[in-house]
């Protein structure tokens, strides 16, 4: 799979907000889905896997995942799902010099990657 970065330059005001609001959903979708799965581990201590939480999102309708396009919002949860795999992956290994911690919510202010793949 090859991967293509782009970075936007001399974008109309419109389309500019449109991206903006994209990212700053899909940053709220992934804190949303971020404290479901840490309240999940909680309750059961079971992890939940990218399918479940993908699922949740769409049975519970949450608005962030409602306005982006079904692709970016299953990347930005698939991204939760490989954050969480690659922490539990760490805690298994015996031979670490430091404690893995769980991922973070994103900061309020700030904006999280839209994904878009051949599927888009």
């Amino acid at each position: 799979m090859r991967t293509l970065r782009t970075e936007l330059k001399h974008l109309a005001p419109l389309e500019s907000r449109v991206l903006t609001d994209m990212c700053i959903c899909s940053k709220n979708l992934y804190n949303v889905a971020l404290f479901e799965v840490r309240r999940s581990y909680r309750e059961t201590g079971k992890t939940m896997s990218y399918p479940k939480i993908d699922k949740w999102a769409r049975e519970h309708k949450t608005r962030h995942y409602k306005k982006l396009t079904s692709v970016n919002a299953q990347e930005t949860l698939g991204k939760l799902g490989e954050d969480y795999a690659s922490y539990f992956a760490l805690l298994k290994k015996p031979d670490l010099h430091f404690k893995p911690r769980p991922p973070r919510y994103k900061k309020d202010s700030g904006l999280f990657n839209l994904i878009f793949n051949a599927r888009a």
